[in-house]
C-alpha cells in the first residue's frame, strides 16, 4: 500500500500536468492557422509540445508526421509518470500498450486487406515500437493473413487470429475489431482484479464500463441509423459491461427501429443528464464529451492515485484528438467555427 506521502506525490504530479493542458486562447489561436506548418510553429513555441517538436523544421513537416510526434511525445509523457510510482503506473501503462498493439495490429490488417501490406511501414509509431514486445517493423514481411497468424502465434493475440483464417479478410474486419475489443477490456479487466483493490479498484471499473458500454451505443446508434441492424447479429458484438444503462435499457437499444428510437432511449436514461449539455446525434463527438466529462471529475476529486493517473491518461488523448482534428479542418479549408465546433474541451477550461 502506498504512503500517504506517496499519494500526494502522484495526485500533485498528474494533477500538475493536467495544468499544463492547452488554454482556450491556445485553442482559438490554433483554429486560426493556415497550415501544418503554422500549427507545429505554434505548438513548438506557445505549448507543453515544444520539447516534442525542439529541433524539427516546422514548414517542413507533413501533417502524418506532425501527429507521429505528437504521438510519441504522449506516450513518453506517459512512461515517465508511470515509472514516478511504478507500483501503479505499471499496471496502467499495461493497458496502454496493449491497446496500443491492437491499433498498430489492425491498421496494419487494413493495409493487408488492401492488398499492400509494405505501406504499414509508413504509418508504424518507431517509439511505440521499443514499448511492445511485437516486432512492429516485421508486419510489413506477412504477405497475408496467414503469415500474420504465424508471426502472432506465441503472442497473447495468437489465438484472436486462428478464428479468421479460413475467411477473407476485408469481410470479416467488423467481427475482427469486435474480437480485439472484447480481448482489450476482458483483459484489462483482469488485470483491475488482479492489482488494484476497494474504492480505487471501483472507481477504475466505473471509468473502463463507461468507455465500453459507450463503444457499444455508437456501434448499435450506427447500425440502426445506418444499416437497419439486426438485434440478433449486434448482441455478437457488444461488449459485455455496462455503467449507466439497465440491461433493460440496452436490450430496447437492440430492439430500437432505428437511430431515433435510439436517442430517444438514450434521453430517458442515466445519460439524460448529458444528452441535455451534448448533442448525441453525433455519436462519436457524444461519446468523446461524455467520457471526457466524467473523467475530468474523477481527475479534479478522487483521492485514489491510480484513477486520478487514469484520468489523466484519457485527457492527453483527447488532446491529441482535438489537435489532430484541428488539423484536419485547416486542411480541408474549414473556418474556425467549424474546427472548434469538433473539439472537446474540459469543462473547468472553457472560457
Amino acid at each position: 500500500m502506498l504512503s500517504a506521502k506517496a499519494s500526494n506525490s502522484i495526485l500533485t504530479k498528474a494533477r500538475a500536468k493536467y495544468g499544463r493542458r492547452l488554454t482556450p486562447k491556445n485553442y482559438r489561436d490554433l483554429v486560426a492557422l493556415g497550415s501544418v506548418g503554422d500549427v507545429a510553429a505554434y505548438l513548438k513555441g506557445h505549448t507543453h509540445f515544444a520539447g516534442a517538436l525542439a529541433g524539427v523544421q516546422e514548414s517542413a513537416l507533413h501533417r502524418g508526421n506532425l501527429e507521429k510526434l505528437l504521438k510519441q511525445s504522449n506516450l513518453k509523457d506517459m512512461d515517465l509518470l508511470c515509472r514516478f510510482e511504478s507500483s501503479v503506473g505499471e499496471h496502467l501503462f499495461e493497458y496502454i500498450i496493449m491497446r496500443g498493439e491492437i491499433d498498430e495490429l489492425l491498421r496494419f490488417i487494413r493495409h493487408l486487406a488492401a492488398g499492400h501490406p509494405e505501406e504499414y511501414i509508413l504509418d508504424v509509431s518507431y517509439r511505440f515500437n521499443h514499448f511492445t514486445r511485437l516486432d512492429l517493423l516485421s508486419l510489413p514481411k506477412c504477405k497475408n493473413f496467414r503469415d500474420l497468424a504465424g508471426m502472432l502465434q506465441q503472442t497473447r493475440y495468437g489465438k484472436m487470429i486462428q478464428p479468421f483464417l479460413n475467411g477473407q479478410i476485408e469481410h470479416n474486419m467488423d467481427n475482427l475489431e469486435s474480437s480485439f475489443d472484447r480481448f482489450l477490456f476482458k483483459e484489462t479487466f483482469a488485470m483491475l482484479e488482479r492489482n488494484f483493490l476497494g474504492e480505487t479498484r471501483e472507481e477504475l471499473r466505473g471509468i473502463l464500463s463507461l468507455e465500453a458500454e459507450l463503444a457499444n451505443i455508437r456501434r448499435i446508434y450506427r447500425a440502426k441509423r445506418y444499416y437497419d441492424g439486426d438485434a440478433k447479429v449486434l448482441s455478437r458484438h457488444l461488449l459485455p459491461y455496462s455503467r449507466f444503462l439497465s440491461s433493460r435499457q440496452q436490450d430496447a437499444l437492440l430492439h430500437a427501429a432505428d437511430g431515433a428510437e435510439v436517442l430517444s432511449i438514450l434521453r430517458a436514461s442515466r445519460y439524460k443528464k448529458y444528452t441535455a449539455r451534448f448533442d448525441p446525434a453525433d455519436i462519436d463527438d457524444f461519446a468523446r464529451r461524455v467520457l471526457q466529462d466524467y473523467c475530468e471529475r474523477k481527475l479534479h476529486f478522487s483521492t485514489h492515485p491510480a484513477v486520478v493517473m487514469a484520468c489523466y491518461f484519457r485527457f492527453a488523448e483527447n488532446e491529441l484528438d482535438n489537435i489532430t482534428n484541428i488539423i484536419e479542418g485547416i486542411r480541408y479549408g474549414l473556418p474556425p467555427d467549424r474546427i472548434s465546433s469538433t473539439l472537446v474541451l474540459p469543462e473547468k477550461g472553457r472560457g
